[in-house]
C-alpha cells in the first residue's frame, strides 16, 4: 500500500498483490477484504506472494522478509536470555506454516542470525504439527510409558 500511495518506494508487491486478488489496486484489495468481498481466509495467500516477490529480488519484499527474521531472532534472544541459554547448547524449533515451509530467504536469514546470536544453538523445523506431540504425550500417559513405534507413526500420519 505504501508503494502504491507514495509513502514508500515502488515495489513489485503492488502488482503481485493486485494480480493475486484480481483487483485493480492494493487499496481495492484492502477495501474488498474489509467489505468481505474477498474472504479473510485468503490473506494467507499474501505469504506466498511476498516470498515469490522477495525471491525475485524486490527490495521492499526482501526487507519485509528480513524484518520477520529479525523478529524471530528477537524472540529467541529474549527467551534464551531469560533461561541463560545464549552461551549453551539448545535447540530452536521453528513451527507454523510460514516457518515450516522453509522459504529459502527467510530460513537462511533465521539460521544465520541465530548462529551469530547463539553459536551453540541448533535450529530444527517441525515435521509434524504440535498437536501430534500433545496426542503422543497423552497416549504415553495412558500407556504408562512410550507407546510402540507403530502407534507413534500412526498418530503422526493421521495428524
Amino acid at each position: 500500500m505504501r508503494g502504491e500511495d507514495g509513502r514508500g518506494p515502488a515495489t513489485a508487491l503492488s502488482e503481485a498483490v493486485t494480480a493475486a486478488f484480481g483487483q485493480p489496486s492494493v487499496e481495492a484489495v484492502s477495501v474488498a477484504l474489509h467489505l468481505g468481498e474477498v474472504p479473510a481466509a485468503r490473506l494467507d495467500e499474501l505469504c506466498e506472494v511476498l516470498f515469490a516477490v522477495a525471491a525475485a529480488g524486490d527490495a521492499v519484499a526482501s526487507r519485509v522478509v528480513a524484518r520477520l527474521a529479525a523478529e524471530i531472532e528477537a524472540l529467541v534472544r529474549v527467551a534464551a536470555g531469560r533461561l541463560s541459554l545464549l552461551d549453551s547448547p539448545y535447540t530452536v524449533v521453528l513451527g507454523g506454516g510460514v516457518l515450516t515451509a522453509r522459504h529459502p530467504q527467510l530460513h537462511a536469514d533465521i539460521v544465520d542470525r541465530l548462529a551469530a546470536l547463539s553459536p551453540q544453538a541448533t535450529v530444527t523445523v517441525l515435521t509434524s504439527p504440535p498437536v501430534a506431540g500433545a496426542a503422543l504425550l497423552a497416549l504415553d500417559a495412558l500407556h504408562g510409558g512410550p507407546v510402540p513405534a507403530a502407534v507413534e507413526a500412526a498418530v503422526r500420519a493421521a495428524l
